[in-house]
């Protein structure tokens, strides 16, 4: 937890750098941007992975279904295809249930790990100012 807060301090600490090297006001969101991107883009692949195996799931019970059509007892090699197209749906309906879990446990946990960096910044910066307000002449 102390090297989290110590990460969200640099980060903090080189965007009010940066913007007086600009002559700007420091921005909270670009210090949150640069602090937890690398986390998003991992999240971003598991959504990727998740959706891309929701695309897949209708493609593989059409072929089923166009089994079930065009049936013909005599024809082997159409009851292997399908076979096959039966086990790659449960295989996307399981991994899309293991994505989706793990996804949605990181999601919450960077989440979390977001406010209270929020929270963090607008008590320390409640703090500063108004220790500066009291001390002030």
């Amino acid at each position: 937890s102390s090297l989290c807060s110590v990460s969200r301090r640099r980060y903090w600490d080189l965007e009010v750098w940066r913007a007086k090297r600009d002559a700007r006001e420091p921005s909270l969101t670009q210090a949150i941007i640069n602090c937890y991107w690398s986390s998003y883009v991992v999240l971003g692949i598991f959504a990727f992975l998740e959706e891309g195996t929701r695309v897949v799931q209708p493609i593989f019970l059409g072929k089923m279904i166009s089994y079930v059509e065009n049936y013909d007892p005599n024809d082997s090699a159409a009851l292997h295809e399908a076979y096959g197209y039966a086990a790659g749906l449960s295989a996307c309906v399981l991994l899309w249930a293991i994505l989706h879990h793990v996804y949605f446990y990181h999601i919450q946990r960077v989440g979390m790990r977001l406010r209270v960096a929020v929270c963090h910044m607008i008590y320390r910066k409640v703090s500063v100012t108004r220790y500066h307000c009291v001390y002030l002449p």
